[in-house]
């Protein structure tokens, strides 16, 4: 099982199976890094202020459409803030052309899909990544996130809310623009508490999804087989 939320929904049935190792799917933590950092992003995509960041498929499922709805509010707060959405989907064009009838076609970058090897200097330039699925499995950007030490911000959903990992997101109390604009506001103001959710995040990362730990319970597994 690669979610600790599933491991738990199992074992809760007490069906009568061989025990349920939790086996994440696994990320490289080197790869993803704060180091790796790219302030020429910025040049780039002409951002001037705030950089948010979506990765994921433009689907209703992923809430793509309450935070583009959300990019109003948030720019009276900071005005030079920026979107990056890095995805494909059946609302792409339909939110390119929300976009445009909200007036904030300029604060929006929609990159289409991107090369793997790219989306490390993304992940670990933005201000914050933000998630607002109505439903995740596993969610592999979000470890990506916390492991390049980005703040990440996501919906209140069972994914989320399983052991040290609730810990270490930003949880919307619900899927709503107002609520996103709210949230990310927040984020941005930073607290204190803030720098060490970064640091907490990407050793929870290495310590839990980080390829060699994956590496290795999957060899035991085999083994015990």
């Amino acid at each position: 099982m690669v979610g600790a939320h599933i491991k738990e929904q199992i074992e809760k049935q007490q069906l009568k199976i061989p025990p349920v190792i939790l086996a994440p799917m696994g990320i490289s933590t080197i790869k993803f890094s704060p180091e790796k950092r790219d302030r020429k992003l910025h040049e780039e995509l002409q951002i001037k202020g705030e950089f948010l960041l979506f990765v994921g498929n433009c689907i209703p499922e992923k809430g793509i459409s309450e935070l583009v709805l959300s990019m109003p509010n948030i720019i009276k707060t900071f005005p030079s803030a920026v979107l990056v959405v890095i995805g494909q989907g059946v609302l792409l064009e339909q939110l390119q052309t929300m976009a445009k009838q909200l007036g904030v076609a300029a604060n929006i970058r929609f990159m289409g899909a991107l090369a793997s090897e790219k989306l490390p200097g993304y992940f670990a330039s933005a201000d914050a990544f933000i998630l607002p699925s109505y439903s995740e499995g596993y969610s592999l950007v979000v470890r990506e996130a916390l492991s390049s030490e980005t703040p990440v911000i996501v919906s209140d959903i069972e994914t989320f809310n399983s052991g040290e990992l609730s810990n270490l997101v930003f949880k919307l109390k619900k899927i709503e623009p107002n609520d996103i604009a709210e949230m990310v506001k927040s984020v941005l103001k930073g607290n204190d508490k803030l720098e060490e959710m970064k640091k907490k995040g990407r050793i929870y990362v290495q310590q839990n999804d980080d390829v060699s730990t994956v590496h290795r319970i999957y060899f035991h597994l085999v083994k015990s087989l």
